[in-house]
């Protein structure tokens, strides 16, 4: 569990795995409810108790920015550590001035020419790779900030490349032939690891879906939807 004051946040296994990682960079792909909203919440709250600290959280866009997590750190963050609240930017200043900002990267512009501590980018599947990489990445230049970034796969796009990142080993050897430490660490959870999802539930999602939908939806597997219409059709079954 992850106390902070009176309000208590639990973390099942996989979650406190990515919680207790010392790495700069943390990519964790997970399947459907399994709880990576919580794990980003619990992260959030334990950086802003350091003063002076900008933490943001990044969305696919502002609008699923707020109804992912703005209602969750307003339930979980003490009281007594908020100084202001301020739906309308979607910020929370806290009494020892650092600020956790709401941001949606369907506005790439407004993320611009600041110098980030800590950042979350949730639901990285639907966001450009651009945002991250011509954006965001450099706003933790100067302050040497942290990131997590988490999703469900969506085919092989720019959270695979995150993850894949996180995968090559440490040390690993650059396209240099150089020896480097890796910043990076990743994990891949299917949703039957959450202890709080019954196993029950899954087995009906799996009779609703088709078999590659599942997968990538429950099994956090990355699978190539691309080059058909139908991509769950199959000659075998379908044509008779």
């Amino acid at each position: 569990k992850f106390q902070a004051a009176h309000n208590t946040l639990y973390l099942h296994d996989g979650q406190k795995q990515v919680y207790q990682s010392k790495k700069r960079f943390r990519v964790v792909v997970a399947g459907r409810r399994w709880g990576k909203t919580q794990l980003a919440r619990t992260c959030i709250i334990a950086h802003s108790k350091a003063p002076r600290r900008l933490i943001w959280y990044v969305a696919p866009s502002y609008r699923m920015a707020k109804q992912i997590m703005w209602p969750e750190l307003v339930e979980a963050i003490p009281k007594e550590w908020v100084h202001k609240y301020n739906e309308t930017t979607l910020s929370i200043t806290l009494k020892n001035r650092t600020r956790i900002e709401l941001k949606g990267a369907d506005n790439p512009d407004s993320l611009r020419g600041v110098g980030i501590h800590f950042l979350v980018m949730d639901e990285v599947q639907d966001i450009d790779e651009q945002a991250w990489t011509k954006v965001l990445r450099p706003t933790l230049a100067s302050t040497g900030g942290h990131a997590l970034f988490i999703g469900t796969p969506k085919a092989y796009n720019f959270l695979y490349k995150l993850y894949m990142m996180g995968q090559r080993g440490d040390p690993y050897v650059d396209d240099k032939g150089r020896a480097r430490v890796n910043d990076w660490a990743s994990w891949q959870f299917p949703t039957i690891t959450s202890p709080f999802i019954p196993e029950a539930e899954i087995e009906a999602a799996r009779r609703d879906m088709d078999e590659r939908s599942f997968r990538q939806e429950f099994l956090a597997s990355f699978e190539t939807m691309s080059g058909r219409v139908y991509h769950a059709f199959d000659r075998k079954i379908h044509v008779r």
